[in-house]
């Protein structure tokens, strides 16, 4: 017995990014993260940085009301505005703390210079931010005031560290 195409959907719901690529403007659309109960911000962007860093390489995006396939590996950098979260998500985040900080200015192919904090908790034998970027996944996490963003590191030319 054939299924339908609707049984084999997944609940997703839209979230709002700008992507940046290689090449060209900025473009505005929409990613399907899978649809999971989430209060605050940053839970947003945890599953839109595990999308990024998992399986498969192709990803459908919302442009414009029509839905496109985006190799994950042209992206260089896909922003979630902090307010980007649904109006319920909790406004006081929980605490995170980290072991590692480090303020950066970035410079990726296609886009430019990029500021922010990576912060990020390592193993005890590997804390050096050439060690984080060195780590398993395509993409990090850069926070800045207005977004959270996630770096694909084939794409970063310099990373500077400044205080």
């Amino acid at each position: 017995m054939a299924r339908s195409t609707a049984e084999l959907r997944l609940p997703t719901v839209l979230t709002e990014v700008e992507m940046r690529f290689r090449a060209g403007a900025p473009v505005r659309g929409q990613m399907f993260l899978p649809d999971l109960p989430r209060t605050h911000a940053s839970q947003w962007a945890d599953d839109l940085g595990a999308m990024l860093n998992n399986e498969p390489r192709f990803v459908p995006v919302r442009v414009d009301g029509q839905v496109q396939l985006v190799h994950k590996a042209e992206l260089v950098m896909v922003q979630l505005s902090a307010a980007a979260a649904p109006a319920d998500a909790q406004p006081d985040e929980p605490m995170t703390l980290y072991d590692n900080m480090h303020r950066v200015m970035i410079e990726l192919l296609g886009v430019g210079q990029v500021t922010g904090t990576v912060l990020y908790t390592s193993p005890f034998d590997r804390t050096r931010l050439i060690d984080h970027l060195n780590s398993a996944g395509r993409f990090f996490r850069l926070w800045n005031s207005e977004s959270f963003s996630w770096l694909n590191k084939d794409h970063v030319t310099r990373v500077i560290p400044y205080e």
